[in-house]
């Protein structure tokens, strides 16, 4: 990059940081960038980018002029871009961290054609099914791939939006405070359009969640309880209140039902099955192997194993023979159809089943 242009950077930086600035022209316009009327019309340019800006501005005010051009750049850009470009939080082609976008170019396998979708606190539906780097979000910028969602700080009136993952299809979603969730299939997360006032989020189903550390605490509420964290990783499954699960990997989470709470060490779980809550090492594999793409089952009833194979890929069951009760053990990678799958169930003799279409009879 050139001095000039890195210069030039380096100012309007320093001016979105509102640090007070030597020369009054600058001042001026950082108290500008300050106000309201150019706070009110952040959301409406976040997609200008510097660079784009820049070069417009060399365009503008012919390089030939060199002497006069070093001295007065970052004041001159600075005004002709000053109600839009100066938004330096929102601009980097709205493009998410290095962390975020690792965990967004991470490739999920679809075993389905639904597709997740967010519904703004208006009703309306948004569809995410396909990659845009400036998608908008009830007013709110984000960046979209085909496994994941990053969204931008509104400075809108705070809403809660609904991020919907069908059967079959897992998801990932970088909170605008950098809190990073993968969401297994059919689950459903209630999120702030912005998280500069509050930090509570509502899960039903089952996520993983890295979050990030800032000081203010982070609430997970679910219909079993509420896990409160201030920065860790931890897996909440939480389908159904009567049973539930949170198992800590890293940090430390407070889970509460009730009048109780219960602190968790990493390495533990607190288990929820009906009013019965206890804590203990973490034995349920399934905690952390459905994010590696693996379908794991020990000592679980059939009933309980197909209502998991029918979000995992998107299909219905019904039981025709009474083996609801029996206990299998064993796994598979969830890149299987689903029909390989009951293929490795049905040698073991305990039940057949027969597929039609979307729907799996056991009998």
């Amino acid at each position: 990059m050139k001095a000039d242009e890195q210069h030039f950077i380096d100012t309007i930086d320093a001016i979105a940081r509102d640090e007070q600035q030597a020369d009054p022209r600058l001042e001026e316009v950082r108290h500008f960038y300050r106000s309201t009327m150019v706070s009110e019309r952040l959301a409406h340019y976040q997609k200008y980018n510097i660079k784009k800006a820049y070069k417009l501005f060399l365009r503008n005010t012919h390089e030939q002029r060199p002497v006069a051009y070093r001295r007065y750049v970052a004041w001159a850009a600075a005004a002709i871009f000053a109600g839009f470009i100066m938004m330096i939080p929102f601009m980097s082609d709205n493009k998410p961290s290095h962390e975020v976008m690792a965990m967004l170019e991470k490739h999920i396998p679809a075993l389905t054609d639904s597709v997740p979708v967010i519904t703004t606190s208006t009703g309306k539906v948004i569809l995410l099914d396909h990659a845009d780097d400036n998608m908008d979000v009830a007013g709110t910028s984000a960046y979209v791939t085909e496994s994941g969602i990053a969204m931008n700080n509104s400075d809108k009136e705070e809403s809660l939006l609904e991020l919907v993952v069908p059967y079959g299809r897992q998801y990932q979603i970088a909170l605008p405070d950098g809190t990073a969730i993968t969401l297994n299939s059919g689950s459903k997360l209630k999120f702030p359009n912005r998280m500069d006032l509050s930090r509570r989020v509502y899960l039903e189903g089952e996520a993983y969640f890295d979050v990030k550390k800032t000081g203010r605490p982070f609430k997970v509420s679910t219909s079993a309880g509420t896990i409160t964290v201030m920065g860790t990783t931890f897996n909440v499954r939480s389908y159904d209140a009567n049973h539930a699960g949170v198992a800590l990997y890293s940090g430390q989470v407070m889970f509460s039902a009730g009048d109780n709470d219960y602190l968790l060490a990493p390495g533990e779980e607190v288990v929820k099955e009906g009013n019965d809550i206890t804590i203990q090492p973490i034995s349920d594999p399934r905690a952390s192997a459905w994010r590696n793409g693996l379908i794991v089952f020990r000592n679980q009833r059939l009933e309980a194993i197909m209502a998991e194979i029918a979000r995992i890929y998107g299909v219905e069951v019904e039981f025709k023979a009474d083996v609801r009760d029996i206990r299998f053990s064993g796994e598979c990678r969830r890149t299987e159809t689903v029909d390989e799958f009951m293929q490795k169930m049905r040698l073991t003799d305990e039940f057949d089943y027969e597929i039609d279409g979307n729907k799996i009879t056991i009998q």
